[in-house]
């Protein structure tokens, strides 16, 4: 301590040299800096006087000689009292315009002057006022009235507009007197203050050395375990309240000592504990270094010490106890991130080498909450994780199809073994129960259907057996219906088309029979017209009769003529008539033959008997005019007559010619009206052997449609047949499919006893309509 206070002192002189050195130094900088501003400022005085009598010559006021005149003696002026603060002007070749002192330098070339110390001041004034427009130059200059070089400071500015360099200069040997006077002031004054430091310190000295002395031997005997030491009477300054604070600190590490004692007998009984427990136990402080581990730990690690140096080969054991946990993690920065931010259990797995290991990590604090470790539990989940990799693979491989996988049963005890077990039974069972399926689902997509499943199966393995078994059985029933089914359908098929062939048939000749009826009712209405216009002509005739009287026989004779044809005409309209109601009566039966073989046909017939339905109503329709017609002949026919005997009686009676004149016009007229309704008839009937002809061809056109369809029913038949004779059944076809055959078989034979009735009544329909007069359109 005594070293200490001499250091202090000497510290404090050095402080004080310092101080004054330092401040001597700042003196010294500012004097010249002050300086340095004072220059600067009286040479931008002087800058701003010349530009004013700059300003004064470009306004005209003077010439510029006369400005320049002016500028120069009011800066000659420009100086203070003992003549010391003066300004110079020289321009930039460089050559002396006006120095106050020197005069003689006036209008000298200044390129060769140089300084004492060789330097060619004004060459490097000219340069710094191009350059730069002005600055600060040092150098050597006499002083006015000696001889001899003193260290100077110069400032020049440059007059841009006339090229002058105006500068200004102070020797330093006035700067470096006063600074020197300071100097010496401040030599005293530090050395006084020295002095009076010095006594005083010397007296603390003393009145601090020895109680410390006194308290530095107590704390060095509590130290060496003496809690006996009685400290000096307490005092009022900070000495006495160390020797206070030094009494105090003896009594609490007397009592801390009695309770160490009694902590470290606790610890020892949960050390002993802790030592004989298995679980795996390590304690860490709070920066993870290692501080105790049971004998559990070690014997796991020891065991699992190769396999962790191949991913940690520093690891050892035997160090382990003051080891840092990074030891145990490849990334340890990671580790202690999420220990640093654990508040509660942390439950972590690590892999070194083969060996899997699983810990359980929580934070130790006091009851302030402050972090004084970690525990950690540790246990070797080796054996574990190969059983769940071994499972994880044969679930992969089930999973895939693979039931063929087993676990191994060797080195496992236990719950592992009986675990393995367990899942090698169900792994059999499931690769029985699917091989069975496997086995009837082969066959059944090959069209075997008498494969079942067999075994004795429980739960839903037993459930899987049945259903598997009961669809078979009722695929079976199905498949051997549809094949029935198909057969049935086949047969109608086949019949529908046959019959439909024989109607196409039979309907096209009946087409070509109403093309010629349609020729003959062409030529009739051709025939009816002329008589039509004869009967016009025959009035005309008759009207003119009063004049042409002479020619009334060869009239007569041309009239008889002509209801002669009339006569013959009408009996040959009667036999086409005739033809034409027999054609309606075969084509009336015809229909009805089709909607009873449509009928039979059932749904795929509805079509067919839709369009019989409407050849039956054409077939009446055309019976119905057939008899209109022949009412109409048949009173053309009396009329004729009647006008045949006029005639034979006016060719008997020719000298009644003229006073019959007049009624034969009447009954001309007559003759003409009625020919002109014959005409009418004719026509309508025309019209309606058209149209007959028009719907007997639409006929046609669907009956071949009809047939087509049959054929195509026939052939989906025969594919549906082909489809399911595929499938191989234990059974026959049940009875209802063999009955659906034997009704289908049938229908052949009907259809055959119809066709001969139609092919004998067709010829003789149309004479014994004539005949007898039957009114068949009710039938």
């Amino acid at each position: 301590m005594k070293k200490k206070f001499m250091l202090m002192l000497a510290v404090l002189a050095v402080g004080i040299v310092t101080l004054c050195v330092v401040t001597a130094q700042r003196n010294h900088s500012e004097l010249i800096q002050n300086e340095r501003n004072t220059l600067h400022t009286r040479v931008e005085a002087a800058l701003a006087l010349a530009n004013r009598y700059a300003d004064r010559a470009e306004a005209g006021e003077l010439s510029e000689d006369q400005a320049q005149h002016l500028a120069l003696s009011a800066l000659e002026s420009l100086r203070s009292a003992n003549g010391s603060d003066y300004v110079w002007v020289n321009d930039l070749h460089p050559t002396m315009l006006m120095h106050p002192h020197q005069k003689a330098l006036n209008g000298t070339d200044l390129s060769n002057s140089t300084s004492a110390d060789g330097k060619k001041i004004f060459v490097e004034m000219a340069r710094l006022g191009r350059v730069s427009g002005g600055g600060f130059l040092d150098y050597t200059w006499p002083k006015p009235g000696t001889d001899a070089a003193v260290q100077k400071i110069s400032y020049v500015g440059l007059h841009k507009r006339w090229g002058w360099i105006i500068g200004s200069g102070e020797y330093t040997d006035d700067i470096e007197a006063r600074a020197w006077s300071f100097t010496r002031a401040l030599i005293i004054a530090c050395t006084l203050v020295m002095l009076s430091a010095l006594l005083p310190c010397l007296y603390i000295a003393r009145s601090i050395l020895g109680p410390l002395s006194a308290a530095s031997r107590a704390v060095r005997a509590v130290a060496e375990g003496d809690l006996s030491v009685r400290p000096l009477p307490e005092a009022c300054d900070e000495i006495g309240r160390i020797h206070a604070d030094i009494g105090h600190m003896v009594v609490q590490l007397r009592s801390r000592n009695e309770r160490d004692q009694a902590l470290a007998t606790e610890n020892l009984r949960i050390r002993t504990a802790l030592d004989d427990v298995t679980t795996n136990i390590m304690i860490s402080d709070a920066d993870l270094n290692i501080l105790y581990a049971n004998r559990s730990l070690f014997q796991m690690l020891e065991k699992a010490e190769h396999d962790i140096r191949r991913d940690l080969p520093a690891f050892n054991t035997t160090t382990l106890i003051g080891a840092n946990i990074d030891s145990f993690h490849k990334k340890p920065a990671h580790q202690r991130h999420v220990l640093g931010e654990l508040r509660g259990t942390h439950r972590g797995q690590i892999s070194l080498g083969d060996h899997v290991l699983r810990q359980i990590i929580n934070p130790v604090r006091d009851a302030e909450g402050t972090l004084l470790g970690f525990v950690v539990e540790w246990a070797d989940r080796t054996e574990e994780v190969r059983v769940e990799r071994e499972v994880s693979h044969i679930v992969e491989a089930a999973a895939r199809g693979d039931l063929s996988k087993r676990i191994g049963l060797e080195g496992k005890e236990g719950f592992l073994l009986q675990l393995s077990d367990q899942l090698n039974g169900l792994l059999e069972t499931f690769n029985g129960s699917i091989g069975q399926v496997s086995r009837v689902l082969t066959a059944l997509s090959s069209g075997d259907l008498t494969q079942r499943m067999h075994g004795d199966f429980h739960g839903v393995f037993a459930q899987i057996r049945d259903d598997a078994n009961t669809t078979i059985a009722q695929l079976t029933t199905i498949i051997g219906d549809i094949q029935g089914a198909a057969s049935g359908i086949n047969l109608a098929a086949h019949e529908i088309a046959s019959g439909n062939q024989d109607l196409s048939q039979r309907t096209e000749q009946q087409a070509a029979n109403l093309e010629e009826t349609a020729a003959s009712m062409e030529e009739l209405t051709s025939t009816v017209r002329q008589n039509a216009e004869h009967a016009r002509q025959a009035n005309q005739l008759a009207i003119g009769a009063h004049g042409v009287a002479s020619q009334g026989g060869k009239v007569v004779t041309q009239v008889v003529t002509t209801m002669t044809a009339i006569e013959q005409s009408s009996k040959r309209i009667a036999d086409i008539i005739s033809v034409i109601d027999g054609i309606a009566f075969q084509t009336n039966i015809l229909a009805l033959n089709a909607a009873v073989e449509a009928a039979r046909a059932g749904e795929q017939g509805r079509g067919f008997a839709v369009v019989a339905s409407e050849v039956r109503g054409l077939a009446q329709r055309s019976a119905a005019a057939a008899k209109e017609i022949k009412s109409l002949i048949d009173d053309s026919v009396e009329k004729v007559s009647e006008g045949s005997a006029l005639v034979r009686q006016a060719g008997a009676t020719m000298d009644e010619i003229v006073g019959s004149v007049q009624r034969v016009t009447d009954i001309m007229a007559e003759i003409s009206s009625a020919s002109q309704e014959q005409s009418a008839g004719i026509e309508q009937v025309n019209q309606t052997v058209v149209q007959m002809d028009e719907t007997t061809q639409q006929n046609a056109a669907l009956v071949e449609e009809a047939t087509a369809a049959a054929r195509a029913m026939e052939d989906q038949a025969n594919a549906l047949s082909k489809a399911v004779a595929l499938f191989q059944l234990s059974t026959t076809v049940p009875a209802p499919v063999a009955k659906v055959a034997k009704v289908a078989s049938k229908i052949p034979s009907d259809a055959a006893r119809a066709r001969p009735v139609l092919r004998a009544k067709a010829p003789s329909a149309p004479r014994s309509a004539i005949t007898s007069g039957q009114d068949w359109s009710e039938f």
